[in-house]
């Protein structure tokens, strides 16, 4: 458990980010999502050969020639994807011809690897079904309680977070046996600073509908706080983080004093409804987006909270994996 997080993160109660900065915060942990999995993609077929795995991008001969452009067949070794085969087929783009020119290899230069995939706005979110296909098979409502993968001891299982464990479970798996052999050290620290990165942008990024909530009308939005825009006040923070830019936070202190009655409670009626009362309430709240120890209720959090809840856990285990010795791995399954 990576309690040195958690404490930093208790800042949070009192600075909150900016949502109009989250595209440049999301652009960036995106694709350094996608050179992980390339990391990932590239060790397993060392391990198994690129036509026997099935994980990510797995070879499809089921497909009709005419397909051929799609069925991740590369022309690198083994008929394993190059690194920019596989970064186009990431983004559900054809092989033949190549829509972009070569790619810079993360094992060369991975601030250039990074810089390519955002000029070539390879950096949203990932078509699951593509990456796995498996997952054309699994809906979001086969978590929900009733559904056929439900499982209690983990009820907001979602369909991105079910695929990102998997995959981090295999080559986590691998790493407690002999294949471990086959991970360089350069490629280990590669996988270990991307996941690091994901991990702190979505931890920013968690406290993003904070912002949001803030300012919306729950009327009009159904998770909305409904505070006037001018009584939000912000904060400008450098994220001490490599290749994250400046950002804004609220401020909750001041906002909280523009926002308060004589009597020092805050004048949301919605805010009141979550149980958020005074400037300490909505700390705990606040850390409680974050906090993976704790379900989130229900009744003080929105689905969406929730969700990024939820994505937080996972990658906030997945860094905590990425930073452990191979002979200290345990229970590689789902968390």
């Amino acid at each position: 458990m990576r309690f040195w997080i958690l404490g930093p993160l208790l800042l949070a109660g009192f600075l909150c980010l900016v949502g109009k900065t989250e595209a440049a915060l999301s652009d960036y942990y995106h694709a350094n999502e996608r050179v992980r999995l390339w990391e990932i993609y590239d060790f397993i077929c060392d391990v198994e050969g690129p036509d026997k795995q099935g994980m990510i991008l797995p070879h499809r001969t089921d497909y009709k020639k005419s397909q051929s452009k799609v069925n991740n067949i590369g022309s690198g070794p083994g008929k394993r994807l190059t690194y920019s085969e596989f970064q186009h087929r990431l983004a559900g783009k054809g092989l033949e011809p190549l829509p972009h020119p070569e790619m810079t290899n993360p094992a060369d230069d991975l601030e250039n690897a990074i810089k390519d995939l955002n000029s070539a706005r390879y950096n949203n979110a990932l078509k699951l079904d593509d990456v796995y296909p498996p997952m054309k098979s699994i809906k979001e409502s086969d978590f929900h309680q009733g559904g056929r993968l439900y499982d209690p001891k983990d009820p907001h299982q979602t369909r991105y977070t079910y695929m990102m464990e998997l995959i981090d479970q295999q080559f986590n798996t691998y790493r407690t046996t002999e294949a471990v052999k086959k991970l360089s050290p350069g490629r280990l620290e590669r996988i270990r600073t991307t996941t690091d990165r994901v991990e702190a942008g979505r931890r920013i990024g968690a406290f993003d509908s904070v912002e949001g909530k803030m300012r919306r009308d729950k009327d009009k939005t159904g998770d909305g706080f409904g505070l006037p825009a001018e009584k939000v006040k912000y904060d400008t923070v450098k994220s001490g983080i490599p290749g994250f830019p400046d950002y804004k936070k609220v401020n909750v202190y001041e906002t909280f004093r523009l926002n308060m009655d004589d009597d020092g409670n805050i004048t949301s009626q919605d805010m009141r409804d979550k149980g958020i009362n005074t400037r300490e309430d909505l700390i705990k709240w606040i850390d409680g987006l974050i906090d993976f120890d704790n379900e989130p209720d229900p009744k003080r959090y929105d689905p969406g909270d929730i969700d990024h809840w939820r994505a937080y856990k996972a990658w906030a285990h997945a860094a905590a994996n990425a930073q452990t010795h191979e002979s200290q791995l345990e229970g590689c399954g789902r968390t």
